[in-house]
């Protein structure tokens, strides 16, 4: 069965091109040779959809890392910080929209020192907001991280004290 997924309502906003196939090996290599020997026609590489869906807008950075660790993740909480982090760009969004206000104000003070008469406790306060927003962000990256990629550990001691069994145990 082919399958003909027209642009831009697909995963990668592409035509695409979907073959299902009943058989062995011999019949997809038997297929798949055929249709490498029609012009233009390729087969997909680990990650091709991923990459094309982001060079199309598609996708943005956060919702490719957090495609990339729900496909690597082995604990269900590795799944769970995956799905989460797929929402990622909407929450970053209103800090980039802080810095490009900050900038905006600070470019005006320098640009036009004479007619803006800004009060620079007023946008040192934002920054400070902002700076305080972005703490809490990284602590809560930094807990994403040990969920993700776990902690090594190293259990040393004496032979006969329990090391094997406090492993056992956990």
């Amino acid at each position: 069965m082919a399958v003909l997924l027209p642009g831009p309502h697909t995963f990668t906003g592409e035509d695409t091109a979907e073959i299902f196939l009943h058989g062995s090996r011999a019949v997809v290599n038997a297929v798949c040779k055929t249709l490498s020997q029609i012009e233009g026609v390729e087969s997909a590489k680990a990650g091709e959809f991923t990459k094309r869906s982001f060079f199309n807008g598609k996708m943005d950075l956060a919702q490719v890392e957090s495609l990339a660790d729900l496909i690597n993740a082995e604990t269900d909480a590795q799944r769970q910080l995956a799905l989460r982090q797929n929402d990622a760009g909407s929450y970053l969004k209103p800090f980039r929209e802080d810095l490009i206000e900050i900038m905006a104000e600070l470019e005006a003070q320098i640009d036009f020192a004479d007619d803006v008469m800004e009060d620079k406790n007023r946008i040192i306060t934002k920054v400070e907001k902002l700076l305080v927003s972005l703490k809490k962000l990284k602590r809560s990256a930094e807990r994403g991280c040990l969920i993700r990629d776990g902690i090594k550990v190293a259990l040393i001691g004496r032979t006969n004290v329990g090391k094997s069994s406090l492993i056992n145990r956990l």
